[in-house]
């Protein structure tokens, strides 16, 4: 090869590293800019809440002169929901959780113009401040879970996820006394927090758990029926085969895990009817809602793994889809565990079962990476069913950027390799 050859290829390979790199930059700087609005929003809720609470404070506020009782307690169930969508929206990303902030800030003005108007219709200066602090308190609650949702949304860790479960379970409490204080004004006898839909929320998630454990078995007995059809095929030896095992343990320990969360879920509805342990108890329709939606994207990104691993073995996925795949599984479950956790006894043979299954999660997710950065074949995505639009996105951008990210490594040791038997030709 000619000098002027050589030239031509490392300066075409240079042009493909700054391409590569230009791409990876503009991923960046577009995740940048979605976060950054994000926070933006969730700011600017966080400041009209705290207007509305100004507002409130001001001695000529009279809030809504038509309300009472109901009215209040219905404000504080729309409060209590948008928390809810709060906690759900700090781990399904920026839109939802925008959704909900601005949800939530609406929520809270309702609540406190209610809170005023109606606490106005007693006569018992005792009964208006009881319902002023509980207001006020709600609406430094919801402020508080906001900023813990804006950092959980930052960063995904286990700290965050405590800060985010604390912070709703102190405003379920605070709403629980705004609808305590509500009780005490003309016509607010009976009235509770939960509407009267005879539906429990905590016997929902119950079975909601029981159903996403039998999902994430079959998505088990798929796999093995898979590897058993292959058994002797050229298809499943080596990297694919090690692919097909990591899945298959994945699985496994994810229905282990979703299991403990049902054991967890029934103790934990047991104790409610029980005399002796129900005062440490109490029903929180927006935690159950929270445990209800982790379960649910658990058994949809396990069968999504199912999905790719299945079409490795086929030929038909590529390696930053598994990777991809196999990582929502572990972030899913890791919000599946933080939600069971914050209303279990730590000390229960329940969450010990919970911690155990988890580290099994990661152990089996790490292998599968493992084996899939072994691929060393690219094939079309396989489209997997049952994602929803905002978890699918996710997904995508995750494998373009391993995609590029693997890109920019091969044009670098191409690079290498090419200038290293340039430099011993010239030797």
């Amino acid at each position: 090869m000619s000098d002027r050859n050589r030239e031509t290829e490392i300066n075409n390979l240079v042009n493909s590293i700054n391409n590569v790199v230009d791409d990876m930059n503009a991923a960046a700087e577009k995740a940048a800019a979605e976060s950054a609005r994000g926070i933006m929003e969730i700011d600017k809720a966080i400041r009209q809440i705290q207007e509305s609470t100004n507002a409130y404070k001001q001695p000529g506020y009279k809030g809504n002169t038509n309300a009472d009782a109901t009215s209040l307690v219905q404000s504080a169930r729309v409060v209590a929901a948008s928390t809810g969508d709060l906690v759900v929206g700090a781990q399904n990303g920026q839109e939802e959780l925008v959704a909900a902030a601005m949800k939530a800030a609406q929520g809270v003005r309702t609540l406190l113009e209610e809170g005023k108007g109606g606490g106005a219709t007693s006569d018992d200066p005792q009964v208006r401040a009881r319902v002023d602090e509980a207001c006020l308190k709600s609406a430094a609650g919801v402020n508080k879970l906001l900023a813990a949702a804006k950092a959980g949304s930052k960063s995904q860790s286990l700290q965050s996820q405590v800060a985010i479960s604390t912070a709703a379970r102190e405003c379920a409490d605070q709403l629980q006394e705004v609808v305590a204080a509500a009780n005490k004004l003309p016509g607010g006898e009976g009235l509770t927090l939960e509407e009267e839909s005879g539906q429990d929320l905590d016997d929902l998630a119950e079975k909601e758990l029981r159903a996403c454990a039998q999902v994430i078995e079959n998505a088990a007995k798929t796999l093995l029926a898979n590897q058993q059809n292959h058994q002797g095929d050229l298809a499943l030896e080596g990297v694919a085969e090690a692919i097909m095992a990591a899945a298959i343990a994945i699985a496994q320990a994810t229905g282990l895990l979703v299991k403990a969360a049902h054991g967890a879920q029934k103790e934990r509805v047991a104790n409610l009817g029980n005399p002796k342990t129900k005062h440490l108890y109490r029903r929180d329709p927006t935690w159950a809602n929270g445990l209800i939606s982790a379960a649910q994207k658990v058994a949809m990104t396990t069968q999504h793994l199912v999905t790719s691993a299945n079409g490795a073995v086929e030929g038909k996925a590529e390696e930053e889809e598994l990777i991809a795949s196999a990582k929502q599984v572990s972030s899913s479950t890791a919000h599946l565990v933080s939600a069971s956790r914050a209303k279990s006894d730590p000390n229960s043979a329940t969450s010990k079962q919970l911690s155990a299954a988890a580290k099994a999660v990661a152990e089996a997710t790490q292998n599968l990476v493992d084996a899939a950065k072994r691929q060393r074949e690219t094939k079309p995505l396989a489209q997997g069913p049952g994602l929803d639009d905002s978890t699918r996105a996710e997904l995508e951008q995750q494998i373009e950027i391993l995609k590029l990210e693997k890109a920019l490594e091969d044009a670098r040791k191409k690079l290498t390799t090419n200038r290293s038997n340039q430099y011993q030709k010239g030797k």
